[in-house]
């Protein structure tokens, strides 16, 4: 019978603080380099972010094996761990309370809800614009017509994002925007 080891894991910053729990059947080295690529990606985490800031300060994330278990998914210690360490003060980057698919709490959501609400708002390139650029960017762009080559790219382009269905109410909003933005563009083409 093929047996596997699961090892939860630390990551702390310079001064030992843990940061993060995770769990992997990989080899540490391998998953520390896995989590500073996709940090190096751009991607836009608590735990992205604060494996950029440290590589920005010249160090790696020191990685510590905490436990392990045989012939399981880790899922309840890691679920213990995070908990732990939270209960324990540490200022953990980690996005849910641990397991998988498990979701943050209501409360964890209206925190963070709240921490984001007065960032500015970053672009895909993570630059912020102030309201006045983002205003006369929108006005350079209104009644700007695409050519149906760029439309079809467009639209191949958001294939691959994932969409939560629309309500009834928002899709007939939705509907009614379309509407309203042929009639507009009829009228221009027309004179």
């Amino acid at each position: 019978m093929f047996s596997f080891k699961t090892v939860i894991y630390v990551l702390q910053d310079i001064n030992g603080e843990i940061r993060y729990v995770g769990k992997t059947k990989k080899p540490l080295e391998r998953r520390l380099s896995e989590h500073i690529s996709e940090s190096r990606s751009g991607r836009q985490t608590h735990k992205c972010n604060w494996i950029r800031k440290c590589l920005s300060e010249g160090y790696l994330p020191l990685m510590k094996e905490i436990d392990s278990v045989e012939n399981e998914d880790g899922c309840l210690q890691e679920i213990y761990w995070i908990d732990r360490f939270i209960r324990e003060g540490c200022d953990l980057v980690n996005a849910t309370l641990g397991g998988e698919g498990l979701r943050a709490t209501e409360e964890t959501r209206l925190k963070l809800s709240l921490w984001q609400k007065g960032k500015p708002k970053l672009n895909q390139r993570g630059i912020s614009h102030s309201s006045e650029h983002c205003r006369k960017i929108s006005e350079a762009l209104k009644g700007r017509l695409l050519s149906i080559e760029h439309r079809r790219k467009l639209a191949k382009a958001k294939l691959w994002k994932k969409r939560m269905p629309h309500s009834e109410e928002t899709k007939r909003k939705i509907s009614l925007a379309h509407l309203v933005r042929r009639e507009e563009t009829r009228n221009q083409t027309i004179n």
